[in-house]
């Protein structure tokens, strides 16, 4: 591994304990005092969708995806015919 990706995986999984940890303390303070279980799932869905949306704009561009032109056969119809076949074979 290079020590860029080093550092982002240590970044992350230090962002991952200190938002466990978050979590933690709100629910021992107040989950068993104040808050309803409606505000931790509205917490817990809120910090996902926001870290989804941060990650989503820091994606670099795929250059690996092939332009729809050179395809031969779209993705769900590779998939319908593996299905078919399947059934075809557990029919013999």
């Amino acid at each position: 591994m290079n020590s860029s990706l080093t550092k982002i995986i240590l970044l992350y999984g230090i962002l991952l304990a200190l938002l466990c940890y978050l979590l933690a303390y709100l629910k021992f303070n107040f989950l068993i005092r104040e808050l309803s279980t409606e505000f931790y799932v509205g917490v817990v869905a809120l910090t996902f969708t926001s870290l989804g949306i941060w990650m989503g704009l820091r994606r670099p561009p795929d250059s690996t995806s092939l332009s729809s032109a050179s395809r031969s056969q779209p993705p769900v119809a590779l998939w319908i015919r593996s299905c078919l076949s399947l059934s075809n074979i557990s029919a013999i």
